[in-house]
Formats: C-alpha cells, sequence, structure tokens
C-alpha cells in the first residue's frame, strides 16, 4: 500500500492555511526570476561594460591637499616673476612639516618690495591678471567689507569627491603685520623651503595656531557659533603639531628657542604667546608639560606655576 500523502481535496478553513496554489502565467515567472537573479547576473548600464557594473577599485588621483599645493605653486610663480616673495602658514602650511588635517584653503604671506604697493587688493587683482582662466574674485559675504575674496577654479576632474565647494578653492593673500605675522622680504633666507614650497619657520605656525585658537574661543557662542566651534579644531591641531618630533625637538633646546627672535616675533607677539600659553594650560591641562618642553612661559612669566 502507497503511503506517501495524497494532496488534500478539502476546501475546509484548515486546509485553506495548508494550500498552496500555484499562479501559472509570465508574471510568476517574472517574480521568480527576479528571486533567483544574482548581482552579477544583473545587466549593465547602458554605456557600462559588464564589468564596470560589478565592484571596481576606486579611483586613484591626487589628494586635496596636493591639488592646494599644486595651485600654491602657480601663485608663488605669478608673485616671483612680480619681484614678490611669499610663503605658505596656515594648515597647509603646517602640512609641509607633517601630517595634518586636510586643508580647504590656501593661506599666503607675501613679501611686496618696499618701492611697490603694499595694498593686498593690488596683489590679487595681479594674480588675476597673469590668469585669468583660474583665478577670480568674488565680494565677500559681509557687506560691509571692501576687499574682495581671490579664488581658484577646480575642474570636476580635479574635484572628484566634492572636498571643494562650488569646485572652488579660496586663497587668502595676506601681507606682514596683519595677525603679526612677520615680514621677511630683508632676511628671505629665514623662509623655509619645503618641496619646491616656501613656508613660514615651524615656531611661527605653532604660535599662529595658539592665536587662532584665542581668537575662536572669544567668538560669541551665540552669534558666531561656527567660529566658536573651531577653537576645539585649534586644540587638535596643536596636539597634532606637538607630535612633529622633528620639528618640536629643536624648540626643547634654550639656544634654539626662537620667541625673542624679533625677526619673527615682535615684543607683543612675544607677550601674547606667553600669556595664551597659559590660558591654553589652564584649560587643556595635559599639554602644560608640551608648553613647558619648548620654553613657552618659563621663567619671565611663570605661567605655569
Amino acid at each position: 500500500m502507497d503511503a506517501s500523502p495524497q494532496p488534500s481535496t478539502s476546501i475546509g478553513p484548515a486546509a485553506e492555511k495548508t494550500a498552496v496554489i500555484p499562479v501559472i502565467g509570465p508574471s510568476s515567472r517574472f517574480s521568480r526570476d527576479r528571486r533567483q537573479r544574482t548581482p552579477q547576473d544583473k545587466p549593465p548600464i547602458q554605456g557600462q561594460s559588464q564589468s564596470q557594473g560589478q565592484t571596481s577599485a576606486p579611483t586613484t588621483g591626487p589628494t586635496p591637499t596636493q591639488i592646494l599645493f599644486d595651485i600654491t605653486r602657480q601663485v608663488v610663480q605669478i608673485l616671483k616673476e612680480a619681484g614678490i616673495g611669499s610663503a605658505l602658514f596656515g594648515s597647509l602650511g603646517t602640512s609641509l612639516y607633517g601630517k595634518q588635517r586636510s586643508p580647504n584653503d590656501i593661506d599666503l604671506l607675501t613679501f611686496p618690495p618696499p618701492d611697490q604697493n603694499s595694498d593686498p587688493e593690488r596683489i590679487k587683482q595681479l594674480i588675476v591678471t597673469a590668469n585669468p582662466d583660474k583665478f577670480y574674485l568674488r565680494d565677500s559675504v559681509n557687506p560691509s567689507a571692501t576687499y574682495k575674496i581671490l579664488f581658484y577654479k577646480l575642474t570636476r576632474r580635479q574635484n572628484p569627491t566634492r572636498f571643494f565647494r562650488r569646485n572652488s578653492c579660496k586663497v587668502d593673500i595676506l601681507i606682514p603685520g596683519i595677525m603679526h605675522l612677520p615680514s621677511l622680504h630683508p632676511n628671505p633666507e629665514r623662509i623655509i623651503w619645503i618641496d619646491g614650497l616656501p613656508v613660514l619657520p615651524f615656531a611661527v605656525l605653532l604660535s599662529q595656531k595658539l592665536q587662532a585658537w584665542d581668537d575662536h574661543r572669544n567668538m560669541s557662542e551665540e552669534t558666531e557659533p561656527q567660529k566658536y566651534a573651531k577653537r576645539f579644531v585649534d586644540k587638535n591641531d596643536l596636539g597634532r603639531m606637538f607630535k612633529m618630533e622633528e620639528h618640536v625637538r629643536p624648540l626643547r633646546e634654550a639656544s634654539a628657542r626662537p620667541w625673542n627672535d624679533r625677526i619673527l616675533f615682535s615684543e607683543e607677539f612675544e607677550t601674547l604667546c606667553w600669556s595664551r600659553a597659559r590660558d591654553f594650560c589652564s584649560i587643556f591641562p595635559e599639554f602644560k608639560a608640551r608648553f613647558l618642553s619648548i620654553g613657552l612661559g618659563e621663567d619671565t612669566y611663570d605661567i605655569f606655576a
């Protein structure tokens, strides 16, 4: 006797729960095909090969920092041909000394000779005139500002990850005296050259980053929340700079400490560096030993007491 189960002919409620009613037709075959299709069976997008439709290795290209270095070389060359020296500072300048977060703009200190107009607006216009296809000026978002902002146009190929907004990069042009930046026109040998780019000495960049932290912490949290929040970015940047042992080590030698070097630091700026270091370490005491090791605050001002 055949003991295999036979299909039920009951139409009762119990049978309705267990009965499988196949649906025959094109829609059923389509649904089955969709369920069984694997990613490898997926048809390629029009204009794309089968291999392109699958996962591929990420496209390699220059990093945002490398792009900024290339733009800087163009600006430095334009200024050189006009008889104007220059040096990087800020986050991009620090990137030349060691690993740093990726900046999104260029800070360039210029050194016009005494017989030239040192107005930054003239220098910006000079750069635009030299290469109008790449450089352009834009009004400041501040309606009361009388200055314009210099930008460099990037192609989509240069900016595949959209790291730079509007496919543009801002180039800040400054002159000595602003933000206590030193004048090195009479002393070009004090400019450091790394990978073919001029940059301010490491100690100046460290003190400028400390100044940025002080400026941002004194911003209004209510009216300028984004700038106020940057104080933590500045703190982290200082942490990275202190890890650049090759450049921090010389500052630990008393004979190499530059804080009273009047070519790099005015007396006023030196005093501000001491007081800012004191305030910074009162908030972040883990930095106390680091600043003490490079001679900021030792003896005269006793800021670490």
